[in-house]
């Protein structure tokens, strides 16, 4: 059920014609979708307004996915094809010269909140006083979804698609969650409308990942042997190669 507390996706699934890949994220961060209300003094009105005064939207922030100036989706696609994305305008040219879509998963989503007194996270109609020890977050732990984007009908209208990336453990596992039954899936290669459509899970992009990716051994034993890379260089690599067929 939709409530006051859902958050509705403020962006369409944004795919050129001939998109060979699409990228699928959770769903976009609160700044970029909520707006200080001083008119209402409601807690979770007020919950959101503390969120919001600590983590004001800002002059480099970008009105569309991945937008928000702390996120390396975006400085991410640039090293890789030596583009400069920092702006709507050149994101979209980019996309279409490149045949590459993007959409997140979720179109409905409420956010569970921090209880910092006992440490659980809670969905807001389960908070009791007092009300300022809730905390309200973007992460992706936080998220539940409440309706799904319809995916599958996407991957059907548009017949050049060849693979999926998704950003993320949460976009990954909400698309497993809610495929139909009759769709299967082997070695993560979909077989779907008498196509093969490879499916591969990506690091998040956020800035809140980077120390889940510090701790990946993986990155760990790069690091080891070249003291100067960077999560940003790993975050690179991996992207690079899963769009390898684009390059």
């Amino acid at each position: 059920m939709i409530s006051d507390a859902s958050e509705i996706h403020p962006y369409f699934p944004f795919i050129p014609d001939k998109a060979a890949v699409l990228f699928v994220g959770s769903f976009p961060p609160i700044r970029l979708i909520r707006k200080t209300n001083n008119y209402s003094s409601d807690p979770l009105t007020t919950i959101y307004n503390s969120y919001l005064t600590r983590n004001r939207k800002r002059g480099k922030d970008i009105d569309f996915y991945y937008g928000t100036s702390d996120n390396y989706f975006w400085k991410i696609l640039a090293e890789i094809f030596q583009k400069q994305l920092d702006n709507k305008e050149a994101i979209i040219r980019f996309l279409e010269m490149s045949d590459i879509g993007i959409t997140d998963v979720a179109e409905v989503i409420i956010r569970k909140l921090l209880d910092t007194e006992s440490g659980r996270y809670l969905l807001p109609d389960k908070i009791a006083k007092p009300y300022d020890k809730y905390r309200v977050s973007s992460s992706d732990t936080c998220i539940v979804i409440q309706k799904p984007r319809d995916i599958i009908s996407v991957i059907l209208k548009y017949n050049y698609l060849q693979r999926i990336l998704f950003a993320g453990r949460l976009a990954y596992q909400s698309f497993r969650k809610y495929l139909p039954s009759s769709i299967i899936i082997q070695n993560n290669v979909m077989d779907i409308d008498n196509r093969k459509i490879r499916l591969i899970q990506l690091p998040s992009s956020s800035g809140a990942a980077n120390i889940s990716i510090g701790a990946c051994q993986d990155y760990k034993r790069i690091k080891k042997e070249n003291p100067n890379y960077t999560i940003f260089n790993y975050r690179v690599d991996i992207y690079r190669s899963a769009l390898k067929p684009l390059l």
